[in-house]
């Protein structure tokens, strides 16, 4: 894999919880957007936006198993704005919702 796209990769598992931009993490890597998008998909075999989804969705599979967040606060703490498009992608990825996910794991 490209080191810039390592990189890349890297600092999307590490800080998917904050805001992410595809210009951000190009110019971080010294590559210009249209570069890195390429390069992006080509080196982690999917784009820039489905890895930070898959970075959040992972994250909430961790939060999840502690029993004192509420779902609202698994959906922010993995970098989700808004419950509904968390709980929406979560069921599209897995194919359970978060709570029953939550249910079946403990």
């Amino acid at each position: 894999m490209d080191p810039r796209i390592r990189t890349a990769v890297d600092f999307i598992e590490e800080n998917c919880h904050l805001p992410l931009s595809v210009g951000d993490l190009a110019k971080q890597v010294g590559l210009s957007c249209s570069r890195f998008e390429h390069l992006f998909r080509e080196n982690a075999g999917m784009s820039f936006r489905e890895r930070l989804c898959e970075a959040h969705l992972q994250t909430s599979k961790v939060l999840l198993a502690d029993r004192h967040l509420s779902i609202k606060e698994v959906a922010h703490a993995s970098g989700y704005s808004s419950s509904p498009t968390f709980a929406r992608n979560f069921r599209k990825r897995f194919g359970v919702a978060p709570s029953d996910f939550r249910s079946s794991s403990g």
